[in-house]
């Protein structure tokens, strides 16, 4: 590891897990060092970024599989659960609903034949959008 030290990430992860109920501190903690061990943290910064993202998300797994057993013992004759491509197939599908909806069709259509019109402008216009996007995201508030 070319970025920061051993000790220094096992000190980070073992406080990052040291707020996660006492019963996946260790999951918490192993989460975080695979995290260091795939991408490799530079800065101490990022090392607390993934230590926290990696407690958060044994965290929310954890939360997901109590909610499902909860429901599971409350109606055990229901169906078997859904897989994760279902959920996540109908999640995509509701995002896209949603936001077709918000968008009436004529201007979509409307919106499509503008891009289309002079794609190179169009694009140029995103690129800019999405650097001031970045300097504002770079620059403190």
């Amino acid at each position: 590891m070319a970025g920061v030290p051993e000790r220094e990430l096992t000190a980070i992860a073992a406080v990052a897990a040291k707020v996660a109920p006492p019963d996946f501190r260790e999951d918490c903690f192993q989460a975080a060092w695979e995290r260091f061990l795939r991408y490799d943290p530079q800065t101490r910064r990022g090392a607390w970024l993934m230590a926290r993202s990696a407690r958060a998300d044994v965290l929310r797994e954890e939360g997901r599989q109590e909610k499902l057993r909860e429901r599971l013992l409350a109606a055990p004759e229901a169906a078997a659960p859904p897989s994760k491509q279902e959920i996540i197939r109908s999640q995509n599908r509701r995002s896209a609903r949603a936001r077709q909806a918000a968008q009436p069709e004529k201007e979509r259509r409307r919106n499509r034949a503008r891009y289309w019109r002079d794609v190179e402008r169009s694009r140029a216009q995103v690129r800019a959008r999405v650097a001031r996007h970045r300097a504002r995201q770079r620059t403190p508030a």
